[in-house]
């Protein structure tokens, strides 16, 4: 009976140090995520390049509309690829605040460069606007235990379009997905 009390305590203060030894484990971000994204539906994939730096690389569908008084309703979807290096600069403030760090569940500054196709919806009135982006992004990422992502990123940067037009424009982007494949 002594010897089942005992290993009994044994293997619940073991537990105890493992987890007080999970809490003090320096935060960094994962080796890499794949997220299914369903707003703008695409595949999204993060690869840690460094301790806290990753590239983020998001090929994706945008979808968009337009009236306009005298030709009525336009619809644009257009391939866009969006890819992104990443410093992610909370994480050990998250970590000890106990708030999640799981799956890179964190702040971060990034360059961000973004290129789109013209339309693939055909009609009279398409426009071709494929364009090419680039600028600096503040973003934040939380990955729930459940699966469920969102990251949304706020910036500014220079834009060209097929036009060779060049103009600043905000960078913003919403993504809703969820991870895949996660441990």
């Amino acid at each position: 009976m002594k010897a089942k009390l005992l290993f009994t305590l044994t293997i619940i203060l073991a537990s105890f140090g493992a987890v007080q030894a999970q809490s003090e484990q320096p935060a960094t971000v994962v080796r890499s995520l794949f997220k299914l994204n369903f707003r703008t539906p695409g595949l999204e994939y993060e690869r840690r390049i460094a301790e806290l730096t990753t590239v983020n690389i998001n090929p994706k569908l945008n979808f968009g509309i337009r009236y306009h008084n005298e030709i009525g309703i336009r619809a644009f979807l257009f391939p866009s690829l969006e890819v992104q290096a990443r410093k992610y600069y909370n994480l050990s403030k998250r970590q000890e605040q106990e708030k999640n760090t799981a799956y890179n569940s964190g702040n971060f500054i990034a360059l961000s460069t973004s290129g789109s196709t013209a339309s693939i919806l055909k009609n009279d009135y398409s426009v071709n606007q494929a364009s090419f982006s680039v600028g600096p992004v503040w973003g934040m990422q939380r990955n729930y235990n459940n699966g469920f992502s969102l990251t949304l990123t706020l910036g500014a940067g220079y834009t060209k379009n097929y036009l060779g037009e060049n103009r600043v424009t905000p960078l913003t982007g919403l993504n809703l997905g969820f991870l895949i494949g996660r441990r």
